[in-house]
C-alpha cells in the first residue's frame, strides 16, 4: 500500500495525519478549524472574485439579443417550411371547432399547446408564414430569459443562443420544440 500523507502534506498544508482509533486507519485531523470554517473569501481573494461577479452592462446582452433575433429572422426567412411544419398548420386550418381540433389531433405525436396557438393564428390569417412570425416571437422570448435569467455565465449564455440546437431545431423549424424550450 502506498503512504499518500507526504504529498498530501505538501498539497494541503492546513491537513495533518493522526491515528483516530487505530494506527492502522489514518484519518484527518484539522491543525486549524478556524481556517476551515470561515465563510466568504479571503482578503486576497475579494477583488478577483467581485470583478467576476460583476454582471455585464445590460446593453451587451440586448445587442446579443438583436443580433440573434436578426439572425434567426434571416433564417427563417430563407426557410422553406417542410411538410410536417405544414401539416401543423393545416390540421389548425382545417379544425372548425376546437374539439374538431383535438380529434384531428389523435394521430399526431405533439402537444396540443402549439395546435392552439395554430388554431388562434388561422383564424385570423390563411398565411403559412404566420407561423414563422410566431415561432420568431417564441424563439426571441426564449433567446430572452437566456440572456437576462440564465445562471451561467455571459460567453456561455451568448453561445447557447448560437447552437445547433437551440438556434436552428427549436428556433427556425417551426414546430412545437421551441414552445416546450420556452418555460426551460
Amino acid at each position: 500500500m502506498v503512504d499518500l500523507r507526504p504529498v498530501t502534506r505538501a498539497l494541503v498544508p492546513e491537513v495533518e495525519f493522526g491515528t483516530a482509533g487505530s494506527s492502522s486507519d489514518p484519518s484527518l485531523v484539522f491543525a486549524d478549524t478556524a481556517v476551515h470554517h470561515r465563510v466568504g473569501p479571503s482578503v486576497d481573494e475579494t477583488p478577483r472574485m467581485a470583478r467576476a461577479e460583476r454582471p455585464p452592462p445590460r446593453w451587451v446582452l440586448l445587442v446579443a439579443l438583436v443580433l440573434a433575433g436578426a439572425v434567426t429572422a434571416a433564417a427563417l426567412h430563407q426557410h422553406v417550411m417542410w411538410f410536417d411544419e405544414l401539416q401543423a398548420w393545416n390540421i389548425a386550418r382545417v379544425s372548425s371547432s376546437l374539439g374538431d381540433l383535438t380529434r384531428h389531433l389523435r394521430y399526431e405525436g405533439h402537444p396540443i399547446a402549439w395546435y392552439l396557438l395554430l388554431y388562434a393564428l388561422t383564424r385570423v390569417t390563411g398565411d403559412p408564414r404566420a407561423m414563422q412570425l410566431l415561432e420568431l416571437a417564441i424563439v426571441l422570448g426564449t433567446y430572452a430569459l437566456i440572456l437576462f435569467k440564465a445562471p451561467f455565465t455571459v460567453p456561455v449564455r451568448v453561445a447557447l443562443l448560437g447552437g445547433y440546437f437551440l438556434s436552428f431545431e427549436y428556433g427556425v423549424l417551426s414546430r412545437a420544440y421551441s414552445l416546450e424550450v420556452l418555460p426551460l
